[in-house]
């Protein structure tokens, strides 16, 4: 570790490192992320990598922060790191009221709380070449994430940057950190972006990338605790142990449609027949995405999908490349993409409640009238709306444990079918979302499904026949419109 005041003999006793955590040690690259199963020795590395640097001549320049969003994990790390520092530096400092250990030459590194985006306001403006996240997937979009990475810098000349975050693909944030490190390139496998410099004609080359870790690998923690595996294994929750053992990504996490939604939902799109009625759902968006969903409602006609059901067949989701982060565009230009994206007739249009506020002038919805867009204010219950949307998305019972869904959706509502399966329960009101995560899509969903009466059919001798039920389904229609 440089010229930390220990022998060469005593560092390896404390840490020697095993292959993957050598590869971080030897990246050449600003942003890694450390990902697997549980208990690969991840956290122990980013440690270390901060020590790298001690010593060498950066002094009070070289300042480290560790972010967790828990306070008993936090004070984990810091057990962690004690364990580390005392041995390798018995002269540093830690100040408990601070959170942070200062070392003999000035360098610092310091453990915060971290809970959503707003805590970047007590950092910005602030210097910290090194910055750690720990269970990255613990937050539930990127925005704290990307913002602190303007804090990742230093004024004096060729102190290193470093952003090292650890996780498994168990968490809230699960589709969004697999969006940004686990699909665009295999491990180990450089992902680079060209950012244009906005006060120079200079493009800007950033690089990140993942970096596996095998428990397998930990041969310090399976010789300590042999049964640390077998009580993984005893996990009931067959996603999380996939991810906490395997560390597998194709999961779905604490999924709220989970047991509903899946393959027998998503069909490749098929020219859908010009009688069958067109419905379109909105969901408000500025700083963060809008959602547009255009439906077809089946007749019966193809046999395949049963009379009534919920058919999405066109999406505009207004997000840029960064997940849950919106295009900030106003309500006309918003108006001007429908109108050019809408080539069939619209039977009724279901939007957002917030777009009937007009407490700062003319609302938005009717702003939409004006484009000849009518909508009519959406259903905003929410758990009711779930149970329907669960509802639809499992069907109806045709034969015992067989069910025929009453929603599909087609193959190309690609952003549908990539925030659908992960949002996860509320952890205080279970029949609720999780507020915090993508779920745009989700309420502009739930709208147009809340729009919907459901029929499902014991028994042939059911008091409201097929026929009634669909002439309540054109009466009701037409009753929503303006």
């Amino acid at each position: 570790m440089n010229n930390l005041k220990t022998s060469t003999s005593l560092m390896e006793i404390i840490y020697k490192p095993y292959p993957q955590q050598e590869l971080l040690h030897t990246c050449p690259y600003e942003e890694i992320l450390l990902e697997g199963n549980r208990g690969g020795g991840k956290s122990d590395c980013f440690i270390m990598e901060y020590l790298k640097y001690v010593g060498v001549g950066y002094k009070e320049n070289w300042a480290g922060i560790v972010f967790r969003k828990e306070i008993k994990e936090l004070k984990e790390l810091i057990k962690k790191s004690r364990k580390y520092i005392q041995n390798l530096c018995p002269e540093a400092i830690f100040n408990k009221t601070e959170r942070t250990w200062t070392f003999p030459d000035g360098e610092t590194l310091t453990f915060q709380i971290a809970v959503n985006e707003e805590d970047y306001w007590s950092y910005h403006g602030q210097e910290y070449p090194f910055q750690a996240f720990d269970e990255l997937t613990s937050w539930a979009n990127a925005e704290f994430y990307l913002s602190m990475a303007s804090c990742c810098r230093s004024t004096v000349a060729g102190i290193p940057k470093k952003r090292i975050s650890t996780t498994n693909p168990w968490g809230a944030g699960h589709s969004w950190v697999k969006q940004r490190f686990i699909d665009p390139a295999p491990r180990l496998t450089p992902i680079t972006e060209i950012i244009e410099n906005p006060f120079t004609d200079d493009k800007i080359e950033m690089t990140r990338v993942a970096i596996h870790f095998d428990l397998k690998e930990n041969i310090h923690l399976l010789e300590n605790d042999p049964k640390y595996i077998a009580q993984l294994n005893q996990i009931t929750n067959e996603a999380k142990r996939k991810a906490w053992i395997e560390g597998s990504w194709d999961i779905q996490v604490g999924a709220f449609f989970g047991d509903v939604f899946g393959k027998d939902n998503i069909i490749e799109p098929f020219k859908i027949p010009d009688d069958w009625v067109r419905c379109m759902s909105m969901d408000w968006g500025y700083s963060k995405p809008f959602s547009i969903g255009w439906h077809t409602i089946s007749d019966g006609t193809i046999p395949k999908y049963p009379r009534g059901a919920v058919i999405r067949y066109r999406e505009w989701y207004g997000c840029t490349d960064e997940p849950d982060t919106g295009l900030k565009l106003t309500i006309d230009e918003i108006c001007a993409g429908i109108v050019e994206r809408e080539h069939e007739p619209i039977e009724y249009r279901v939007c957002d409640p917030s777009m009937w506020d007009a407490s700062r002038g003319v609302s938005m919805a009717e702003r939409m009238q004006e484009y000849n867009l009518h909508c009519s204010k959406g259903d905003n219950k929410r758990q009711a709306g779930w149970e329907l949307m669960r509802q639809y998305m499992k069907g109806k019972e045709v034969e015992p444990d067989v069910f025929v869904p009453d929603f599909y959706v087609f193959s190309n509502c690609v952003n549908f079918i990539r925030t659908i399966p992960d949002l996860l329960h509320d952890e205080k009101k279970l029949e609720d979302l999780d507020t915090t995560q993508e779920d745009h899509i989700a309420d502009e969903e739930r709208y147009l499904i809340m729009s919907r009466p459901f029929y499902n059919p014991k028994k042939a001798s059911d008091s409201i026949t097929q026929s009634n039920f669909w002439k309540m389904r054109d009466k009701n229609a037409k009753e929503r419109r303006f």
